[in-house]
């Protein structure tokens, strides 16, 4: 039986090494766009699905996951599959697979509520590590040298939230608008190294600015 393949192409992507490496060993497949509402329907008669969907893409980082597991749940054979991106650039999720595990981790603390952070950076130690939920290459880091500042971080991530990575990406499509209403959530994360040398994170998503990534309200590192 001859394998259906469905890829998604987006530029500077794997696509076109996929594409190209279907076409050069005559193996079939459809090009599909993942973000499309009609996808279920275009996936019904394929086997596998191809889709490098990036973090930086707010569109992507809002539906990647939850395509993906749609997807699988009509059997379709899915990479990157729920088991290696459900928890991709999302520092909380890692947090918690690693302790799940029992990789070697900082100790790492999250708060869901502004009252138990401050109350957290009241008995800390500092200098920390600010980072927000999501962020590679050292992006969205800044050192925390004393509480006060931690406070102002910490209030600021349970209220309006902090802009991630720089916006490389075009805004979400108006479909994407209209089905995700502005949203807010909150987190705080702690990651304790030494007594001396400790990192908080705290962030919330901020749901309700698709231009971008959405805003992360705020991160701690103990």
């Amino acid at each position: 039986m001859t394998v259906q393949l469905a890829i998604h192409p987006h530029e500077g992507s794997f696509s076109g090494r996929w594409i190209a490496y279907c076409d050069e060993h005559k193996i079939p497949y459809r090009l599909v766009n993942c973000l499309d509402s009609a996808l279920i329907a275009q996936l019904a008669s394929v086997d596998a699905l191809l889709w490098h969907w990036n973090h930086q893409d707010p569109s992507a980082q809002l539906l990647a996951r939850q395509v993906i597991m749609a997807a699988e749940a009509m059997g379709v054979v899915v990479f990157p599959s729920t088991p290696t991106c459900w928890h991709f650039d999302d520092k909380i999720a890692q947090k918690y697979l690693l302790e799940a595990i029992g990789a070697p981790l900082v100790p790492t603390y999250v708060f869901y509520d502004l009252s138990e952070a401050l109350q957290w950076i009241d008995g800390a130690v500092f200098p920390k590590v600010f980072k927000l939920r999501r962020g590679a290459a050292s992006l969205n880091v800044r050192l925390v040298r004393h509480a006060q500042e931690a406070r102002t971080l910490a209030k600021q991530a349970f209220a309006g939230g902090f802009q991630p990575v720089a916006n490389k990406y075009p805004p979400a499509k108006p479909e994407v608008l209209r089905l995700l209403a502005p949203q807010r959530g909150l987190t705080a994360i702690a990651k304790s190294k030494t007594k001396t040398e400790q990192t908080t994170n705290g962030r919330l998503p901020e749901l309700s600015n698709f231009g971008s990534p959405p805003a992360e309200p705020g991160v701690y590192h103990d």
